[in-house]
């Protein structure tokens, strides 16, 4: 059966339940915020990414407001920042978090508030790099860096004990790059953990289209735009951009969440199915009628995802 049929054939079983009145009120507010516009919009598009241009030039800073008391360590590595929050925890665990933004956009202070409550309350390190990003950067530049944190993480401590997480592009990143780790033999971490990952940078799934009026956040052309600008002159189906068209087997041990109202769940929902039938485990939870990358927003659902991240990584 065809991807789309599949898709509607899943959509007619499971119909969207109610959600929590924050949830609603979430999206309100994310239509309020108006910015979906540089995602379907030519113009505002291009003044987006020339103004994430500019702004991706300086440097990274952490507010106290955005990781309230807990200590934090920053040092360059390899000429990228590296910020480790929790950074005096105890426990062998540690998360490497890839953080979201269609990959031009640093992380925002709901990337760190929603990272530092899952190091606080697992008492666990979580480490954060601020990768390059497009447009004056493409994604080979990050995978090398990635791969040089990666050896360098696998001689401080037992690989088990590492969760690979990321969201939306930060998802896609994480998923391409442990594809890669199992391409080029290199142990898997303990745990990939995938919050609405962007899995196909050339929005190629026609079933796109039928959600994107919908999704609040969203759009096809910027994020078809965004993702050849951070291709560059590579084949945007190249696994390591697309992890879609890749060869999952080689993964391990996958949780994943997406929402029946964002634009990316054709092709989670597709992502997951591969996992199924390569026989990877893969823990896959959608919330119906939410949004993008729901597990961050103080909202009672992605409270509940939060909780379950933090019970799988801290499964002994």
């Amino acid at each position: 059966m065809e991807a789309g049929a599949v898709l509607r054939k899943y959509w007619a079983r499971r119909p969207e339940k109610r959600r929590s009145l924050r949830a609603g009120a979430a999206e309100a507010a994310l239509h309020m915020y108006g910015s979906k516009k540089a995602f379907i919009d030519p113009e505002a598009c291009q003044h987006y990414i020339e103004e994430m241009r500019e702004e991706n030039k300086k440097e990274v800073r952490i507010s106290p407001l955005m990781i309230g008391t807990l200590h934090h360590r920053e040092e360059d590595f390899e000429g990228m920042q590296l910020f480790t929050i929790n950074s005096d925890a105890d426990n062998p665990e540690r998360i490497l978090y890839l953080h979201g933004g269609s990959y031009i956009t640093q992380a925002i202070t709901g990337h760190w508030f929603f990272l530092s409550q899952i190091a606080a309350k697992l008492d666990i390190q979580a480490m954060m790099p601020a990768y390059p990003l497009a447009p004056d950067h493409q994604f080979e530049e990050t995978y090398t860096l990635l791969d040089h944190l990666y050896t360098r993480l696998s001689e401080e401590m037992d690989l088990d004990d590492l969760t690979i997480m990321g969201d939306s592009a930060g998802g896609g990143l994480a998923a391409g790059f442990c594809e890669h780790l199992a391409q080029t033999g290199r142990r898997q971490p303990g745990h990939l953990i995938l919050l609405s990952p962007w899995l196909d940078i050339s929005m190629s799934n026609p079933d796109m289209a039928e959600i994107e009026p919908n999704d609040p956040m969203l759009g096809i052309y910027g994020l078809r735009e965004m993702g050849r600008l951070w291709a560059g002159d590579t084949d945007p189906k190249d696994y390591r951009l697309s992890p879609l068209f890749g060869d999952v087997s080689g993964l391990r041990s996958v949780l994943m969440f997406t929402g029946t109202r964002e634009i990316f769940y054709p092709d989670i929902w597709m992502f997951y199915q591969k996992l199924k039938a390569a026989g990877v485990f893969c823990e896959f939870h959608i919330g119906d009628g939410l949004n993008h990358v729901y597990p961050i927003y103080p909202i009672p659902e992605g409270a509940l995802a939060e909780q379950r991240i933090c019970e799988v990584i801290d499964y002994t």
